[in-house]
């Protein structure tokens, strides 16, 4: 049964599970901290697999995953 999600969130919710992130880091965003003396990456879920992975967690214990019918093994939502 694909997912339930409109098209134009599926991106977005993928993202959001797998980076605990919407938008994905870009090179040219990267290039342009690094330029800046910043950071390659800044102190958010880009930078720290464990806030990733706690994200995921409450995922799965509040059942969004299989609501939204998205595939732990793909790692995409069901289409």
């Amino acid at each position: 049964m694909p997912s339930p999600v409109p098209p134009s969130f599926q991106a977005a919710l993928t993202n959001l599970i797998n980076q605990g992130q919407i938008q994905s880091l870009l090179d040219f965003w990267i290039d342009e901290r690094v330029g800046l003396g910043l950071p390659e990456r800044p102190p958010s879920a880009y930078s720290s697999e464990k806030v990733v992975q706690e994200a995921q967690e409450i995922i799965r214990e509040l059942g969004f995953d299989k609501r939204i019918k998205f595939d732990w093994r793909e790692r995409r939502l069901r289409t």
